[in-house]
């Protein structure tokens, strides 16, 4: 289990937790990340079986644990969300990098499970799959995106080339 402390200090390195390998300190396949507070950078998972959760680790969303920034899956499968911010509750903020598009960016064939989460107030896209990606999408609230108002990166979700969206679930 990794817990990253964003309260203290909001770029407390997730991405180097959840990114690649080469990372000094890096989580493997099928870890727990436990966030605490609001990490303020762009994170790239590339890790298959990652649980990214609030820091209660309870399926219910903790508004004062997430990213702000885009939360990017590039490749990794089986990636769960759980119960956590993805952008900022109330007000506007701006990507880090130019090049980012939504604040949860699946693609390359990843597939992510996202619940009791909220994707809001983003500058572009809310969410966005692109190339293959897999997502299922339950007790979420996506909200409030578009921001920036650029033509064709305003929408709340953006499912494109060959992606799949599940949008709730089946009761069992």
């Amino acid at each position: 289990m990794w817990n990253v402390d964003c309260l203290g200090n909001p770029t407390a390195a997730l991405g180097q937790v959840v990114g690649t390998a080469t990372a000094a300190r890096s989580a493997v396949d099928g870890d727990l990340v436990v966030i605490s507070g609001i990490c303020t950078e762009d994170v790239v998972v590339t890790r298959n079986k990652l649980t990214i959760t609030n820091h209660l680790k309870l399926a219910t969303y903790i508004s004062t644990d997430g990213v702000q920034g885009q939360l990017e899956i590039a490749g990794a499968k089986n990636v769960l969300l759980n119960g956590i911010l993805l952008g900022i509750a109330s007000g506007t903020f701006s990507f880090n990098d130019p090049g980012d598009a939504a604040n949860l960016l699946v693609h390359d064939g990843a597939m992510a499970t996202v619940q009791y989460c909220e994707i809001l107030n983003g500058p572009l896209n809310g969410v966005e799959l692109a190339d293959r990606a897999v997502a299922q999408i339950t007790n979420t609230t996506i909200s409030g995106n578009g921001t920036a108002g650029v033509t064709g990166m305003n929408s709340g979700i953006k499912v494109t080339e060959r992606s799949n969206l599940v949008l709730g679930g089946t009761s069992e």
